[in-house]
């Protein structure tokens, strides 16, 4: 926020299917849920972030922020899984950034606590997506000082500038700065909503105003240019 920098991009999963169009994610990867093979999508996603980012810091020094699944987490080899990917693709862990929701610790908290941080010692940043969605969110800071970063939930965002989402905004920076994390503003689509966030003194920001979603081309050509600024 404070100097127009980008500084990491997030994969995002699409599905263009042949007869069925574009299918969002929220369907797609809930079917991979249920049928035991978000595992491998995951995977997938996974070595193909860190690859693609592997192929952009050879001009620019951005990092990738990857959604991991809750089965994923509670899968007892998923850590030596991000190894291997790490270790083919040869991206530098900290360069790498994994996004997750408070739903993961509905269940396994003591498993998924464990891999976060395995992870986390490994120099990967981990990040709790969609902050204020829910209840729980600020005991997970406490219980569990693996996160470098938070991500306000995208509804606050949205329903700025009003009065109380602007207040519960500044808050949640707040909360940030008590334990030191950096706080990231989502869904940003006006330069109104953007500006509230910097005035409350968000670190980060995201969303269509900044740039849309966009394929690994379009995504090398924008950072190209960016790096030749």
């Amino acid at each position: 926020m404070a100097t127009g920098e980008l500084v990491a991009m997030e994969a995002l999963a699409r599905w263009s299917h042949p007869d069925l169009g574009v299918i969002d994610p929220t369907e797609f990867v809930a079917v991979a849920e249920r049928t035991g093979v978000v595992g491998d999508l995951g995977e997938w996603a996974l070595y193909t972030a860190c690859a693609q980012a592997t192929s952009w810091r050879t001009f620019c020094d951005v990092g990738v922020r990857v959604n991991v699944s809750a089965l994923q987490l509670r899968d007892a080899a998923f850590v030596n899984k991000v190894v291997a990917v790490l270790v083919s693709t040869g991206l530098d862990p900290a360069a790498l950034g994994l996004e997750i929701t408070e739903t993961v610790w509905v269940s396994d908290t003591a498993r998924v606590a464990g891999t976060l941080t395995a992870l986390h010692d490994m120099g990967i940043g981990i990040s709790l997506d969609d902050l204020g969605s829910g209840y729980s969110s600020i005991a997970y800071l406490t219980r569990y000082p693996v996160f470098e970063c938070f991500k306000i939930d995208k509804s606050y965002i949205q329903s700025l500038p009003a009065a109380r989402p602007s207040a519960i905004v500044a808050a949640v920076v707040m909360l940030a700065r008590a334990f030191d994390l950096t706080v990231v503003g989502e869904g940003v689509e006006t330069v109104e909503q953007l500006e509230i966030l910097r005035a409350c003194g968000c670190d980060l920001a995201q969303g269509f105003l900044l740039g849309k979603p966009m394929t690994a081309d379009q995504a090398t050509a924008e950072l190209s240019r960016a790096a030749k600024r």
